[in-house]
């Protein structure tokens, strides 16, 4: 039985890249990583703006300099808010942006990954079952078992379990589908047949949290 996409996760690199740099309170080179804050002070018209770091060791903080007394007017204002805000996503642009000064400017774990929810219908599932989709847009070799696992916050051997008791179907149907890396997209069936497994898929799978795997 056919029926419209239910749930949609979207698998992106969560690769955290870091500055190593002098620690204070280590008394060495350590690997310095953004909180994704901002810290930001208004002068009259002008504003000084820093993305706020912390060692990964010790969680020191540190404040990286992004402008210094910048006018005001120049900022588009989606900026201004989403600096006002703490956008995530503004935070990883210019943390992807190698510093001007001579700290090293390092990649962090390239297997590190997150998931972006989405309901994509208000209807209930048909059932007790819906098709989940997953997409893959950077094409990151991460195996389909851990990419459940962390998404229903469960073990690998659950979700092979849960495979096993036909809570899982694949399109096109495989038995090896969960050893291998998810393709660019992949469309599973999920049923909630056996409640000895993971009684509570249903509400595992609509739970729209942020979800990631290193």
């Amino acid at each position: 039985m056919s029926f419209p996409y239910f749930v949609q996760w979207t698998v992106l690199s969560a690769e955290t890249l870091h500055i190593e740099r002098n620690c204070a309170r280590c008394g060495r080179i350590t690997p310095f990583v953004s909180t994704e804050k901002f810290r930001l002070n208004a002068n009259g018209s002008r504003l000084d703006a820093w993305l706020i770091y912390s060692c990964r060791l010790c969680g020191n903080r540190w404040n990286r300099t992004l402008f210094e007394r910048r006018p005001v007017r120049s900022l588009p204002p989606a900026t201004m808010e989403a600096l006002q805000v703490n956008d995530a996503e503004l935070a990883r642009t210019f943390a992807a942006q190698p510093p001007t000064r001579t700290d090293r400017f390092r990649p962090g774990d390239a297997d590190a990954f997150r998931i972006e929810v989405k309901i994509r219908s208000l209807a209930r599932p048909v059932e007790n079952r819906l098709e989940l989709l997953l997409l893959n847009p950077a094409n990151l070799r991460i195996r389909l078992d851990r990419v459940l696992a962390e998404g229903l916050s469960v073990s690998r051997s659950k979700v092979h379990a849960l495979a096993e008791a036909g809570g899982l179907r694949f399109q096109p149907a495989s038995r090896k589908a969960l050893r291998q890396p998810i393709g660019e997209k992949t469309v599973l069936e999920t049923r909630c047949l056996n409640q000895q497994v993971l009684p509570d898929l249903l509400e595992r799978l609509l739970r729209q949290g942020p979800a990631s795997g290193g």
